[in-house]
């Protein structure tokens, strides 16, 4: 199983799937296939998460603390060079969630020989997690799929970022 130290994401208009592209400390490289409905679950269950990690019990409040949040996280993203897939592909059919003290830990099962096998396996912080589901959320669009998995804080925080300057 690959301890993910890096990760690249994209849509595949020709296989209509999300892929990530990941590469240990040792620079094994694999891609994830993510269809649809296993990539709605996966994504809802994680901003249903950080919603209830963070809730005050007063939704408005509670909107605009998870927005702030999200822009924040994603104002401290930084790119990266990307992972070079070549060779190796397997498509998921569940992902196991689990928390951790600094944020959770994802790890990516697809079907061999009539059982659910861990391929993959990822950590991330709390920020690291919102920068992920910023980058993931974007990539929706191109895909043509239905965004209503996304809360409202996420998809106003990822309009706000789009929106800003650069910084030329």
């Amino acid at each position: 199983m690959i301890q993910i130290d890096t990760l690249t994401q994209g849509y595949d208009a020709v296989e209509d799937r999300l892929f990530i592209d990941v590469r240990d400390a040792a620079g094994a490289v694999l891609r994830l296939w993510l269809t649809r409905r296993l990539a709605d679950a996966v994504f809802g269950q994680l901003c249903d998460w950080l919603q209830r990690s963070r809730s005050r019990g007063d939704a408005g409040f509670d909107q605009l603390l998870h927005s702030w949040d999200q822009q924040a996280a994603q104002a401290g993203l930084r790119s990266g060079e990307p992972v070079r897939w070549q060779g190796e592909a397997v498509l998921l059919v569940a992902v196991d969630f689990t928390q951790t003290d600094q944020g959770c830990q994802l790890v990516f099962k697809t079907q061999l020989a009539g059982q659910q096998q861990p391929v993959a396996a990822v950590t991330f912080t709390l920020v690291q997690l919102r920068q992920w589901l910023g980058i993931v959320h974007r990539l929706y669009a191109p895909a043509g799929w239905p965004e209503d998995i996304w809360p409202d804080w996420l998809h106003n925080a990822v309009r706000a970022a789009e929106a800003a300057p650069t910084a030329d």
